[in-house]
């Protein structure tokens, strides 16, 4: 059985929900458009999606004091790389900054993403050592290079995490990454992972108020029609967003708009109408939450930087 037929398995299953966000951005030509070309598109027109222009502003603007309080790091450690936008807006800020810096070591599970940095750091940065590391980091235990380290993660990375509806905000898990990295950085070095503080609800809703991101968080159900046998139809569903406090999440589910009895790999699916499964989640809280489970991964939090608005945190953690 293929990952992908295991994930959709457990999502209709109920087993597990969020779990899929991945295969949201496939390449793979949908009704109109892949989930890459879409998430693309949501980013840049929708003007009420804050969460990528406040982490480019914030870290713009911190990037002098940053420089400042790491003067002494070799090794910049990027934990997942991301596209040319993410590394050109947000990392070489950063690296401009920090003059002791001779090694870049960019991870990921995208080669292209790797390459694709690889190649804008040659152009921008030549005098760095350069490593990339196809790699899990959550998963797998890297040796990284380098002394005095500093590990960033962006675009709240950290608390890309499954999470069923309704359920409790996952703190022993984020305390468990946070001990996995900090493991792997070393005692005494840094981290830098960005996160989403905004609990105002209706400000967070209508970030995603989209139809195309409505048209991204549903795209899965395209794929899954190469697979399903009899009545499915990758049409009748619709995007949902649910608040779930207890989590502080919004919690983006497709719903069936109607009846749809299905099978794949030997299993039945009986979907009734208005039945929603979570594809997404999105976890906003605030800087107690984070406090507490730094703490509890045994990190100290020598500074917050904090956006205009006082929503994206980049917390720097000395491991």
């Amino acid at each position: 059985m293929t990952p992908f037929k295991k994930d959709v398995i457990d999502l209709f299953s109920g087993k597990r929900g969020g779990h899929v966000e991945k295969w949201l951005y496939s390449d793979t030509p949908r009704l109109s458009k892949s989930g890459s070309q879409l998430w693309h598109e949501f980013i840049k027109t929708h003007p009420d999606y804050y969460v990528l222009s406040n982490e480019i502003a914030l870290i713009q603007r911190s990037a002098k004091a940053i420089g400042k309080n790491l003067k002494n790091v070799d090794t910049l450690v990027d934990f997942g790389v991301g596209d040319g936008q993410a590394l050109n807006q947000k990392v070489i800020p950063l690296l401009n900054t920090m003059r002791g810096i001779k090694t870049y070591v960019g991870i990921d599970l995208s080669e292209d993403f790797l390459k694709a940095a690889q190649s804008d750091l040659k152009s921008h940065k030549p005098e760095l050592n350069l490593v990339s590391i196809n790699g899990d980091f959550f998963h797998e235990k890297l040796d990284l290079p380098g002394i005095k380290r500093m590990g960033l993660m962006l675009g709240s990375t950290i608390t890309n995490l499954e999470l069923k509806e309704g359920e409790e905000f996952p703190h022993a898990r984020i305390v468990k990454r946070l001990k996995h990295l900090k493991s792997m950085l070393g005692q005494g070095n840094h981290f830098l992972p960005s996160f989403d503080a905004n609990e105002d609800v209706p400000s967070i809703q209508k970030a995603y108020n989209s139809p195309i991101w409505s048209e991204f968080v549903t795209g899965i159900m395209y794929d899954v029609d190469k697979i399903a046998y009899g009545d499915f139809s990758p049409k009748a569903w619709t995007h949902e967003m649910i608040w779930n406090s207890k989590a502080h999440a919004l919690q983006h589910c497709a719903t069936s708009t109607a009846n749809q009895n299905f099978s794949f790999n030997e299993r039945e699916f009986r979907i009734l109408k208005g039945q929603r499964f979570v594809t997404v989640n999105t976890f906003k809280y605030p800087q107690s939450v984070f406090t507490s489970m730094a703490e509890g991964a045994g990190c100290e939090i020598e500074e917050y930087f904090v956006d205009r608005q006082a929503r994206i945190c980049l917390p720097d953690l000395v491991c």
